[in-house]
């Protein structure tokens, strides 16, 4: 049991559910950095590949270094890659995860930088009213397209 396990610790804190959204992006947004992990084997990748959690809106929002780990065969890694808005480690590989860890940890211009680019992704591709408008005009554009099959 992990809880059990780091539960003393000086620099892990544990939290328990969060019911409202204030205290919610708080916490994110206090937080030195977050983690967004993905399982390696191959059952897991099959089932979540194309899949995009819906805790990373939030967390690309709150100017947070994102901490990606995961294969880069999973969509929300790729992503990461694409578009730089997190420190990604695509390889199950114990030590550089470590090092990723130190880095974020240790390197404040690293910590800014990805912040500053989960913020930016966020406000690009994220954006309420921007989604809403391209979701509407793609949705336009397939009942254009369906009238003009059936003339």
């Amino acid at each position: 049991n992990y809880f059990n396990k780091f539960s003393n610790s000086n620099c892990i804190n544990f939290f328990g559910p969060i019911s409202d959204d204030e205290e919610y992006f708080k916490v994110l947004s206090e937080s030195d950095f977050l983690i967004l992990p993905v399982n390696f084997d191959s059952k897991s990748i099959l089932f979540i590949k194309y899949s995009m959690p819906t805790k990373l809106p939030s967390y690309l929002s709150v100017a947070v270094p994102i901490l990606v780990y995961g294969p880069d065969s999973v969509l929300q890694v790729a992503y990461a890659k694409k578009h730089d808005w997190g420190l990604v480690v695509d390889q199950r590989d114990q030590l550089k995860l470590e090092a990723a860890f130190i880095d974020l940890l240790e390197d404040k211009n690293l910590r800014k930088y990805f912040g500053f680019m989960s913020r930016k992704t966020a406000q690009s591709n994220h954006n309420l009213t921007i989604v809403r408008n391209n979701f509407q005009h793609l949705l336009k554009s397939c009942i254009a397209f369906e009238i003009l099959v059936k003339i």
